[in-house]
């Protein structure tokens, strides 16, 4: 901005490119600066930077030089942190249409997974056998998903039919790609008398 009386002429820009940071495609840097500036007038000059690096950087004052003075912009400091990274998170429920059963009874058995996270989980497979003492008589504890959203909930079920009395229950293991190790998730129990 000029905020004397009269034009200034010859102005130059001096911009250095800070620490941390390249030229942004398709941004000039530094900016083109009008050669004269009447008094009163102001110019304004935007560039784009791409932050190449962490950490604190300090941003030189600007240099602007007319005839045979200068000026200088405020210098500013930049913080660049880590991209975060947003991930899925499944979250897997075991249930049953009933937990008191006696043998030979069909128990039907819902499986629910559910994405919590703020991404896409991909490749997700969801595994298990069932107790020694029930059978499976429809469907399958092995599922196979491309991709579940985030909120989104795929669902599935199974029928069991315990042939032995006892305390049963359920466990699946999830693995997808941002749990590669998979995460193992239990049911509540079933009572099976004779």
């Amino acid at each position: 901005e000029n905020t004397g009386n009269a034009t200034a002429y010859n102005l130059t820009l001096t911009e250095q490119l800070p620490d941390g940071f390249s030229k942004a495609k398709g941004s000039r840097f530094p900016p083109a600066i009008n050669p004269e500036l009447a008094a009163g007038a102001s110019q304004e000059l935007y560039y784009a930077l791409k932050a190449v690096d962490t950490g604190s950087f300090n941003i030189e004052p600007a240099v602007v030089n007319y005839g045979s003075k200068s000026n200088k912009s405020n210098p500013i400091t930049i913080t660049v942190s880590e991209p975060v990274r947003e991930k899925s998170n499944l979250t897997v429920s075991i249930t049953f249409d009933k937990t008191k059963a006696e043998t030979g009874d069909m128990i039907k058995c819902m499986v629910k997974i559910t994405n919590t996270g703020k991404a896409q989980a991909k490749s997700v497979l969801v595994e298990g056998n069932p107790p020694s003492g029930i059978e499976i008589t429809e469907g399958d504890f092995r599922q196979v998903y491309e991709s579940i959203n985030p909120g989104e909930e795929k669902e599935y079920s199974v029928v069991l039919k315990p042939e032995e009395a006892g305390n049963y229950s359920i466990q699946l293991r999830t693995v997808y790609n941002d749990n590669p190790n998979g995460m193992v998730s239990n049911s509540e129990s079933i009572i099976v008398a004779r």
